[in-house]
């Protein structure tokens, strides 16, 4: 079984955001974030630990990404 794991970016540090994936062993990561923040630094270290990620660029405020 693949495990996915659903990340909401907002303005904490990047390093806040990739917590615990090693250990929870995720095989693939989806990262919400707002078109006007890029995402560019955590896809970077999504990369660099090996993590495939596909970024979703989502309008509004942080409440918006769960919709």
């Amino acid at each position: 079984m693949r495990n996915v794991h659903f990340i909401i970016a907002g303005n904490e540090p990047t390093a806040t955001h990739v917590a615990g994936l090693s250990r929870l062993r995720a095989d693939e990561v989806v990262v919400f974030g707002s078109l006007d923040r890029p995402l560019d630094s955590l896809g970077k270290l999504l990369k660099e630990m090996g993590i495939p990620h596909r970024p979703v660029a989502v309008e509004g405020n942080y409440l918006s990404h769960y919709r």
